[in-house]
């Protein structure tokens, strides 16, 4: 998983395969139920040695091969639901976890991504992955033990990894299964096209990275990669992990393209963040653009990559259609509990791709879902988002949502923009704030919200499919956020929150294409509020609530023009919502027939 905090798992690994380019025999069965297990570095093409671990089955081979590159220490468990919980220092059970994989004839092959624990290089944020997985992928395929054919598997940034280095396209590779992760990060990811960038998952995830660099990353941040400044960073990292009521000051100091510890920490940080260079390196961080073998989605509806799991299973299903989803209720660690899972499909899926079986599924279940609020009942269908008809509402002075358009223009309403107060995240698709559909406040009458309200729907309704806002706003800042909360709200007035989305008005055009408004000038932007499938019960109503932040889930805005993570002040932004027939303000979704 996408993990937090502080891991030591100790060193587990038995004997090094000579003459295969893998150095430090250990010469020890292994505790986990492998046959062997090898240790050593595998060199990548400039020369920086990347720890790796090999662990074999039993026979004579050759064998194919299951691949995981991981940021985090090595060994870890399998993902695909095929084993109980692993804790993150029980080494030996993590080892163990792999029994099934190499029951089933699979090599299994782990590697620490570049400046990582125990290999060498400069932490490289994700930004040597492709060639760098490219280079494990030639060095597997040629090894004795190996029949030339291997998958990728990941979970959360393992997959990250994983798909990158699918994108390289090295020969051998016939397929791919991640679950909780996304294969294009700064377009789908924790930075979204439209501007909005996810706080809560970056700031403590990367401050968590403090402890764990590799001894060249270490060597090249001197006395800042050790001692006082990463601990310090570890325990801001927990902190801001444990709380719900964050200062926007711990959170986002700003510039945040300069926060002390993590730029210290990670060197790379600010041009991971940064408008400049922006569209180089979402086009890297895109691996979906260039996958050419079948990949396996496992997503769960409030977790935090779950809109990046279903942009990257739709794209590749329109490109090639031999793609799979499978998406479960829950939030990001949920994915490890084997009670989300049932039955697990990853062995059998890695036979049909690797080996070349045939499938045991019809063949118009490419995608399987559950509703949330619909029991455990899984759902099929052959494509997403699955057959549905599509509705419209429209938002409407005096704070309704109706079927019909406006036919005149009219004013929505006003709020408040304000960096230094934002009004504070309750649930969602978060990493470290509490997650989920929670309960929401009802807004009342603030000058920081616009409510609108629906009719209550006169039977069980399940949206399923994505979720956008359409509307137009003027600000009297250089800039302005928009944020949706989707919220369902039961006949008793109790409100849950199904989804929401930021988009920034700097980034209309694309985070590519940055633009200042000019106070007073309406401009139109939208919302992805993202991919839902949600069960709506007779009597129940939607309503949509309108702000200038969300926060820690998304960053604030300083309302400036200027890069915002160089930002070093803000200004308070007044923004005005409007509506006329050209341009109506529209809430869109899609509705299944039947409960």
């Amino acid at each position: 998983m996408f993990k937090i905090g502080k891991f030591a798992m100790a060193l587990f690994a038995a004997s090094a395969l000579a003459s295969c380019g893998v150095s430090g025999f250990l010469g020890s069965e292994p505790k986990g139920g492998s046959q062997a297990a090898y240790e050593g570095n595998v060199m990548a093409r400039d020369g920086t040695p990347l720890y790796t671990l090999v662990y074999l089955p039993s026979g004579p081979g050759p064998h194919p091969a299951l691949v995981m590159r991981s940021p985090y220490d090595i060994p870890s468990a399998p993902p695909g639901g095929i084993s109980t919980e692993v804790d993150d220092d029980d080494t030996a059970a993590a080892v163990s976890a792999w029994k099934p994989v190499l029951d089933r004839g699979y090599a299994v092959v782990m590697q620490n991504t570049r400046g990582r624990h125990r290999s060498g290089g400069e932490d490289s944020l994700f930004l040597t992955d492709r060639e760098d997985g490219y280079d494990l992928a030639a060095w597997v395929t040629a090894q004795p033990w190996s029949d030339g054919r291997f998958a990728v598997v990941g979970d959360s940034a393992d997959g990250f990894s994983g798909l990158l280095m699918a994108a390289a396209r090295p020969p051998g590779l016939k397929g791919v299964f991640v679950q909780a992760s996304c294969g294009s990060l700064l377009t789908d990811g924790v930075i979204r096209r439209t501007g909005a960038m996810q706080v809560e998952t970056l700031v403590p995830w990367f401050l968590a990275q403090a402890e764990d660099a590799g001894p060249d990353h270490r060597k090249l941040l001197g006395s800042a990669g050790s001692g006082d400044l990463a601990v310090r960073a570890e325990r801001m990292a927990e902190r801001l992990a444990r709380q719900l009521r964050p200062k926007p000051e711990e959170w986002l100091p700003r510039p945040l393209a300069g926060h002390p510890e993590i730029s210290a920490l990670l060197p790379k940080w600010a041009t991971f963040i940064g408008e400049s260079g922006y569209a180089e390196r979402a086009a890297y961080l895109d691996a979906i653009a260039d996958i050419e073998v079948p990949v396996f989605h496992v997503g769960l509806w409030q977790d935090v990559f779950i809109d990046c799991t279903i942009e990257g299973f739709s794209r590749l299903q329109r490109r090639r259609g031999d793609q799979r989803l499978l998406v479960f209720e829950g939030t990001h660690y949920d994915i490890d509990k084997p009670s989300t899972w049932g039955r697990s499909p990853m062995l059998d899926w890695l036979d049909e791709v690797v080996r070349g079986r045939a499938p045991d599924r019809p063949a118009d279940a490419s995608v399987a879902f559950a509703v949330e609020g619909g029991g455990q009942v899984m759902r099929t269908a052959t494509s997403w988002p699955p057959l549905a008809s599509a509705q419209t509402l429209y938002l409407q002075p005096g704070g309704n949502l109706t079927v019909t358009p406006p036919k005149d223009a009219f004013a929505l309403g006003t709020y408040e923009a304000d960096a230094t107060r934002p009004l504070l995240t309750q649930g969602g698709r978060n990493l470290v704030v509490e997650a989920g559909a929670l309960l929401q406040d009802e807004p009342g009458r603030s000058s920081d919200v616009i409510a609108f309200r629906a009719t209550p729907v006169a039977a069980d309704t399940i949206l399923a499919g994505p979720v956008t806002l359409t509307a137009t706003l003027t600000s009297t800042a250089a800039d302005a956020d928009l944020a949706a909360r989707l919220v369902a709200v039961s006949p008793d007035g109790e409100r849950q929150l199904i989804a929401d989305g930021l988009a920034r008005a700097r980034y209309r055009a694309g985070r590519a294409k940055p633009s200042a408004l000019t106070p007073g000038v309406p401009v139109a932007v939208r919302v992805e509020i993202g991919h839902v499938a949600r069960r709506l019960p007779a009597g129940h109503r939607l309503e949509l609530y309108l702000s200038g932040s969300n926060f820690p889930r998304w960053d604030t805005n300083p309302n400036r023009d200027v890069d915002p993570v160089l930002a070093t002040g803000s200004t308070p932004a007044r923004v005005s919502l409007q509506t006329d027939p050209a341009e109506p303000a529209r809430l869109d979704y899609s509705v299944l027939a039947g409960p």
